[in-house]
């Protein structure tokens, strides 16, 4: 375990798989990490809290990984806070867990082709997020996405948003962004709703 090495810059993990959680937990200048990539026949599992607090990275790839870590769990948090990630590219991740991306400000565009359920607070705090790539059967949990209100493109292979037709929304999954969420309080000028097999679930409600 690495956790709280200030100095460490780079590392070469191009062999492991998984890691034990908070591998690099507050490593604030670790830059870039060599994980297995395309082509390399292997499924990385990232840990919980794995990279906390890592502000210099911005050079990682994700093309062969997947996450432990619970959908509710606040202690996921795998990039937490990573300010100066831009690009998430998630091929095989079949799950974002809790505050994967949390704070992560700097990041623009996700794409996750096969993944199923996004964590609570997944992406919550990420204001520069505009491009969103997800399926329509998607599960998005309590305040996914909150905060995210530079969305521009979502879902830009179809140039649809995904989140008309996703599986099911939890509490205040996208507070503060509202040009597709009926119940966003941001929304006043609703006029119209259609919903069509998806469920609503907390507090807000529809009209």
């Amino acid at each position: 375990n690495l956790h709280g090495c200030t100095y460490l810059t780079t590392v070469d993990a191009s062999s492991a798989v998984k890691f034990q959680p908070n591998t690099f937990y507050g490593c604030e200048h670790l830059k870039s990490i060599d994980l297995p990539g395309e082509g390399s026949g292997r499924t990385v599992m990232l840990s919980t809290g794995m990279f906390y607090g890592c502000e210099a990275l911005d050079t990682i790839d994700l093309s062969c990984v997947d996450f432990n870590g619970s959908l509710f769990d606040t202690a996921a948090n795998t990039f937490y806070g990573c300010s100066s990630l831009t690009v998430i590219d998630l091929p095989t991740a079949t799950k974002i867990p809790s505050g994967a991306f949390r704070d992560c400000i700097s990041i623009t565009s996700v794409s996750a082709p096969l993944v199923k359920d996004i964590g609570c607070d997944a992406f919550n705090g990420c204001i520069g997020l505009t491009t969103v790539d997800v399926p329509n059967a998607v599960t998005v949990y309590d305040r996914a996405f909150k905060g995210c209100s530079s969305f521009s493109v979502l879902n830009p292979s179809t140039g649809m948003s995904p989140f008309l037709r996703i599986a099911d929304i939890r509490d205040d999954a996208f507070y503060d962004y509202a040009p597709y969420i009926p119940y966003s309080d941001m929304n006043s000028n609703l006029s119209k709703v259609t919903i069509t097999n998806t469920n609503l679930s907390g507090s807000k409600g529809v009209d």
